[in-house]
């Protein structure tokens, strides 16, 4: 299966060691099957934007705070998140200039939905804009969608990862030697390179997933954004049996969502 689902997962798994680390790469698969993370929730909000509205920052703003309000997101408190979880608490309007990874992570939808790489950088300044204005966050929102719209289209792997590194300053290490300087930071810089580490020397979705997950970094947004890569691509696509395992019991307009739009831009 491909699409957003790969983020939704990669998510779900990654939650259980945001806190509780692991450098194992043959941990536990576990998660919980009753409710979405709080990334899947901002990439619903984000994919909800997408078909329903004109694509405006205030039509965005009114997503955020829609579906994190309802499913209450950052009930954890932790991480850089805080500050997005007073944003959506207080239903707040202006961009505080972060440079976090979720700016990152809520664009998934976003590289599938674009028709042209142009359009994908254009919508995903806008989501990033809202609350990560500041150039980190546009940037990794950027990176993000333009990624998965590349690997959509059949762009190969070298090919991506020389794009990146040409139209930023990133540099995508070899996933050993990423294993070794890893470190949690909840920013763009940080986590989205990583996950285009792991994702291009994976063999698989869970390879990917283990891979990144591994890293002891921030688990659960670099699994979204790690599976979001992996998922785009017809040679590590999703299991079936995983995707609808993790999502068995999501609630109801969670799921209608994430139908609606994989049925209309990832088939």
């Amino acid at each position: 299966m491909k699409g957003i689902i790969g983020a939704i997962v990669g998510s779900s798994i990654g939650f259980s060691y945001e806190i509780k680390k692991t450098h194992d790469y043959n941990f536990n698969i576990i998660y919980d099957k009753s409710n979405a993370s709080d990334d899947s929730v901002a990439i619903i909000a984000t994919a909800d934007w997408l078909m329903s509205t004109n694509h405006t920052k205030d039509e965005y703003i009114d997503k955020l705070h829609y579906w994190c309000n309802k499913y209450n997101y950052g009930m954890y408190n932790y991480g850089n998140a805080v500050r997005f979880k007073d944003w959506i608490r207080n239903k707040e309007r202006d961009a505080y200039n972060s440079y976090g990874n979720g700016s990152a992570m809520r664009v998934i939808p976003v590289g599938w939905y674009a028709r042209t790489l142009r359009e994908a950088l254009e919508l995903a300044k806008i989501t990033a804009e809202v609350t990560h204005n500041h150039p980190e966050g546009i940037m990794g929102a950027q990176v993000t969608a333009a990624v998965i719209w590349m690997i959509k289209n059949g762009y190969v792997k070298k090919d991506i990862i020389k794009w990146v590194e040409e139209k930023t300053d990133y540099t995508i290490q070899d996933y050993n030697t990423l294993k070794k300087n890893h470190k949690f930071e909840c920013t763009c810089r940080r986590s989205v390179p990583a996950a285009l580490s792991c994702w291009y020397s994976s063999k698989s979705y869970e390879d990917c997933i283990r891979k990144v997950v591994s890293l002891g970094g921030d688990a659960d947004t670099e699994a979204a954004i790690a599976g979001a890569f992996a998922a785009a691509d017809p040679k590590t696509e999703i299991d079936d049996e995983l995707a609808n395992d993790v999502t068995r019991f999501f609630a109801i307009d969670f799921l209608e969502v994430m139908n609606q739009f994989h049925n209309k831009f990832e088939n």
